[in-house]
């Protein structure tokens, strides 16, 4: 059995976890992959952000956030463009992933984005909802997207 804040990853390296707390997350290709290492660094020394990125509907109820360590803009050419600071990688996302990060940005939902997708591709509401979650569903998964903080964890003034 693995220390505790020792995560290990599948045998395949699709997805990394930490069997002491609980932390798990996909493996993106261009951000993750051949860098789990800094992804296990990242997590010894963060042992409190013990996230389940897997546990979607947990992620989904309360609202989204963008995971502190993720460094996002539109490229240019209206796709995502997205850094890890964990691996210190970067990769791109289509269209819909940028409305996806700019929805929650602006109101930690995804009704923004999916309003922009429905007149981007011409969908229908449940067509453009059901893209639009799918895309969020896989951000979260690779701990891009973490829960909204509730108003109890935001500091008093």
């Amino acid at each position: 059995m693995a220390a505790p804040h020792t995560p290990i990853t599948d045998l395949h390296q699709t997805r990394i976890e930490c069997p002491g707390c609980g932390w798990r997350q996909l493996l993106d290709e261009d951000l993750h992959e051949g860098y789990t290492e800094s992804l296990i660094a990242w997590h010894q020394a963060h042992p409190a952000q013990d996230i389940d990125h897997l546990a979607v509907t947990e992620g989904l109820q309360g609202g989204l956030g963008i995971a502190e360590y993720v460094r996002w803009t539109d490229d240019g050419l209206g796709c995502l463009a997205v850094g890890d600071e964990r691996t210190g990688q970067a990769g791109h996302f289509n269209h819909e992933c940028l409305a996806v990060m700019e929805s929650v940005h602006f109101t930690s939902g995804l009704t923004q984005a999916v309003q922009r997708t429905r007149r981007r591709l011409d969908y229908s509401r449940s067509q453009a909802t059901t893209t639009v979650v799918d895309l969020a569903l896989t951000l979260y998964r690779k701990g891009l997207l973490v829960p909204a903080p509730s108003a109890s964890d935001q500091p008093r003034t």
